[in-house]
């Protein structure tokens, strides 16, 4: 065999033993590095396996997960567990445990819908309710019918299990949004307190959330933008929303609490959307408006309507007359004015 310009075999022939040798030798070599392939293959293909594995551990984990909410309690959690419970008595609003024995299904249905279309068309039990909870009506439901049927199964099934050992009887029962038509239930508890005792610096810095001066820490719209209240160092506040003097005697302080925690309210809702209140903001403005009801028989806030109207129209007139000054200075004519009132001149002389 002849391995021309091979480079263990420059010389030219080789032998036969020398031939062997080099065979062997680049067998060794080749097996060698098949086997290093194949090694590194097998580990790469087994880190995939256990990857893939884990993979399919979790996604079967989160499906599990996901499959055993009952359908009907995602929404029955974001849009009435925060006012209601299902067997653990008052919380903002009435327990609802029992709601089907009361009313029928297709009521519930339309209460739930639109509990202020029920109200204004003069159903006894919905206006029943209205009074009882101080006029307050149930913000109409954001989800299709289908869902609200889905929460209605959801409540009668929790109602038929044993009832938690964590009521809300330690909670205020302040008056609250008589949400998903339950019997009515009047509030018997005083309006509770902010968890920890509120310093004067609490309150103060509630006093600021509310009005603007502090802004909140995500940015979120203040509480004037939308609400009044009566207080002396509020100026005026929004008309678009409820007046907050009396909120605290209304909701009480755990209502309160819940609502800017977790508002049930469409417009809240969106406007606080991804930009949650922090606790210390909760506990200030909880201060503030606790603070702002006891004390609201003791303050005169001033009529600024009439202070308002007259300084617009005193504002505008001065506007006018210095904007007259002003103009006199103006030009008067066109760039080109005197030139022409110059050849006309020439013309006739």
């Amino acid at each position: 065999m002849r391995f021309s310009g091979h480079k263990f075999c420059r010389g030219g022939v080789l032998g036969p033993a020398k031939s062997r040798a080099y065979f062997i030798s680049a067998s060794v070599r080749i097996d060698f590095k098949v086997e290093k392939v194949m090694n590194r293959e097998f580990r790469k293909n087994k880190r995939v396996s256990v990857l893939g594995t884990l993979t399919i551990v979790l996604g079967l984990s989160f499906s599990t997960q996901t499959l055993a909410a009952e359908p009907g309690e995602q929404e029955y959690t974001t849009f009435c567990g925060i006012c209601h419970t299902i067997g653990g008595g008052t919380l903002i609003g009435p327990d609802l445990a029992g709601v089907h024995d009361r009313r029928p299904q297709e009521w519930l249905e339309k209460f739930v819908a639109s509990s202020t279309s029920v109200i204004g068309s003069g159903d006894a039990y919905a206006v029943e309710l209205f009074e009882k909870f101080n006029k307050i009506t149930m913000p109409d439901a954001t989800v299709p019918p289908e869902k609200i049927k889905e929460i209605l199964n959801y409540i009668k099934i929790r109602a038929a299990q044993p009832a938690p050992a964590t009521a809300a009887a330690t909670a205020s029962p302040a008056t609250a949004t008589p949400a998903d038509a339950t019997a009515p239930a009047a509030p018997t508890a005083a309006p509770a307190a902010p968890i920890k005792v509120a310093t004067e610096e609490d309150i103060l810095l509630g006093q600021n959330l509310f009005e603007g001066t502090a802004r909140l820490e995500k940015s979120g719209p203040s509480c004037v933008t939308c609400h009044h209240i009566k207080n002396d160092a509020i100026i005026g506040g929004g008309v678009l929303a409820k007046e907050l003097t009396d909120v605290f005697t209304r909701l009480g302080g755990t209502g309160v609490r819940a609502v800017l925690n977790s508002t049930p309210f469409p417009v809240m809702q969106a406007a606080y959307k991804g930009k949650p209140l922090s606790e210390q903001e909760i506990f200030a403005l909880l201060a503030f408006l606790e603070d702002a009801g006891a004390k609201h028989l003791f303050q005169h806030p001033k009529d600024y309507g009439t202070g308002l109207l007259l300084s617009g129209f005193i504002g505008a007139a001065v506007l006018l007359v210095l904007y007259s000054l002003i103009w006199l200075a103006r030009k008067k004519d066109s760039v080109n004015q005197k030139i022409f009132d110059r050849q006309v001149k020439s013309t006739w002389e």
